[in-house]
């Protein structure tokens, strides 16, 4: 986070905050002007804080510094977003393994794993077949991650994005660590929209593999996290989720009508891409058990 510094300097500055105030008496003014200078890291804390302090959030912090625009997930999204087809597709994650194996940079590998994970979307999934990731995938995204001091949105967008990739087990005791991080509440805080998702997205993993016990586990996350009147979107794939799990547990007519029931209301707003993947996801569904 050394090269973070100088930029937050130029903020505070900019902002005619002093060293002091940018503390706030929470810890001393030679560390954050080591921090800005380069000469030393910052904890996340203390980083929060002082964030806190100049009134600026994490995600205005990463704009300002480029972060966004610059991170490689950004730029393997914005390549995924350009494919049309599983084809496309399977031909840009064939690339990207050729571009890490020639350059050995696990930035070049997590794009890989990325495109992946929104390959197997296209494929038919119904919680019985083994994880879709392998095991050398899997724990290269934990290295990376855990290794990260200070998780921004790249790094919780990264976890959220590959969820397709884990067995549920392995997803809910990854989120258990994440949980356990002594930055979580400000990764609440300031990236509450991405964490949401993840939230959602190990739900909707552990629905599909029908691990009810963490199941259970996310839905308590959920309601804890949850909801504001402007998280719309969230809440309805949230109750189309429920929807799913009472068919796995048996109340299927009833968990049909729930699926629908949110779909509909996606196409009511407007969300027709969305609408069409939740609706393939109810026409899976009703083929697994028909065949």
């Amino acid at each position: 986070m050394k090269n973070l510094g100088p930029i937050f300097k130029e903020i505070r500055q900019a902002r005619h905050f002093s060293l002091e105030e940018a503390t706030g008496g929470e810890f001393s003014r030679s560390m954050l002007s080591r921090f800005e200078n380069g000469q030393n890291d910052l904890s996340t804390q203390r980083f929060f804080t002082a964030l806190n302090h100049i009134h600026l959030s994490l995600k205005e912090f990463e704009e300002i510094a480029g972060l966004k625009e610059e991170h490689f997930i950004a730029k393997t999204l914005n390549n995924i977003h350009q494919q049309t087809t599983p084809e496309h597709l399977q031909e840009l994650y064939d690339k990207q393994i050729e571009l890490y194996q020639q350059t050995k940079i696990k930035e070049e590998y997590l794009a890989a794993i990325i495109i992946k994970a929104y390959l197997v979307t296209f494929q038919p999934f119904d919680g019985t077949e083994g994880p879709i990731g392998s095991e050398e995938e899997l724990t290269f995204l934990h290295d990376y991650l855990f290794s990260i001091d200070v998780w921004y949105g790249n790094e919780i967008g990264l976890f959220s994005i590959t969820s397709p990739l884990f067995p549920s087990q392995i997803y809910k005791n990854y989120t258990e660590e994440m949980v356990d991080r002594p930055d979580f509440p400000n990764m609440m805080k300031f990236n509450r929209e991405t964490m949401l998702t993840l939230l959602l997205n190990g739900f909707l993993l552990c629905i599909a593999y029908q691990d009810h016990e963490n199941t259970a586990y996310f839905d308590h996350l959920i309601q804890e996290y949850f909801f504001e009147e402007n998280e719309v979107y969230q809440r309805i794939i949230y109750f189309y989720g429920k929807g799913e799990w009472q068919y796995h547990l048996g109340n299927r007519e009833k968990g049909i009508q729930e699926m629908k029931k949110y779909v509909d209301i996606l196409r009511i707003l407007g969300c027709d891409q969305s609408a069409d993947y939740y609706q393939l996801g109810i026409e899976n569904l009703l083929s697994y058990k028909s065949s």
